[in-house]
């Protein structure tokens, strides 16, 4: 088996197959609590401590297959600035 079509759990959804929120203000979201903003949060995914879409589809990245080529997961982790390693080894 080459090392492309070695299969990983999805980085995008963490292997539950759904639609996950990527806005990058979620921490500036949750700082403003005091604030009209931080108290409706997020308005993609509210405050879902997951980030996953409320009424969301599957996942863009598996289309809720909950796995992905290592190929396909180093290059989403490329794409977002993620450390691959560090995100796999969280979804051990």
């Amino acid at each position: 088996m080459s090392e492309s079509s070695l299969m990983v759990t999805c980085p995008d959804c963490g292997g539950d197959g759904k639609e996950t929120c990527h806005n990058p203000d979620h921490g500036l979201i949750g700082a403003l609590g005091f604030h009209d903003i931080g108290r409706i949060g997020c308005p993609c995914c509210g405050h879902d401590e997951r980030h996953k879409v409320k009424n969301g589809g599957v996942c863009d990245t598996c289309a809720g297959e909950k796995q992905v080529t290592e190929e396909v997961a180093r290059q989403f982790c490329q794409d977002l600035d993620y450390d691959f390693e560090h995100v796999m080894g969280m979804l051990a």
